[in-house]
C-alpha cells in the first residue's frame, strides 16, 4: 500500500476497529476492560485530532456537498465520543448495548471515510496540500 492520506487513515481505522474489539473481549474483566478503554479512547482522540486539526483544517472547500461532509463528520465525531462517555459512566449490562451503538457507529463512519472521504481528498488536493497533512500526521500517529 502507498504512504497516502487514505492508506495511512484506513490503516487507522483498522488499528481502532481492533481496539475496540479488545475492549468488546474484555466486557468481563473489569480492570483489563477498563484499560483497553482507556488506550482505545487515547487512540481516537488523536485519530480525532488529525481529522479535524489536520485534515479538516487544510481541505476547506467550498461546496455545499463537502460541507455537508465535513458537518457530518464532525457529528459522527461528536456521537461516537457522547457513546464513549457512556460506556465509561455505564454498567456491565448497560454497556453491552453501548458498545453494540458504538461498533455500528465506528463501522459507518470509517467506511464513508475510507469509501468516499479520503479518496476525494485524494483528488482535489495539491501535492503540496497532502504532504503537508502527511507530515503532520505522522507526527501526531508516531
Amino acid at each position: 500500500m502507498t504512504n497516502t492520506i487514505k492508506s495511512i487513515m484506513e490503516k487507522e481505522h483498522k488499528t481502532l476497529l481492533n481496539l475496540f474489539s479488545d475492549v468488546i473481549n474484555n466486557l468481563d474483566n473489569k480492570i483489563e476492560f477498563k484499560r483497553c478503554l482507556n488506550k482505545f479512547k487515547w487512540n481516537l482522540e488523536k485519530h480525532f485530532f488529525v481529522e479535524e486539526k489536520v485534515i479538516f483544517t487544510i481541505y476547506s472547500k467550498s461546496s455545499t456537498e463537502e460541507i455537508n461532509d465535513l458537518n457530518n463528520l464532525l457529528k459522527d465525531h461528536r456521537n461516537i465520543f457522547f457513546l464513549l462517555k457512556k460506556i465509561e459512566n455505564s454498567s456491565k449490562s448497560e454497556n453491552i448495548s453501548n458498545i453494540d451503538k458504538m461498533k455500528v457507529e465506528l463501522i459507518a463512519h470509517s467506511d464513508f471515510e475510507n469509501d468516499f472521504f479520503y479518496p476525494r481528498l485524494e483528488e482535489e488536493l495539491s501535492s503540496e496540500e497532502k504532504s503537508i497533512i502527511k507530515s503532520r500526521m505522522n507526527e501526531i500517529l508516531d
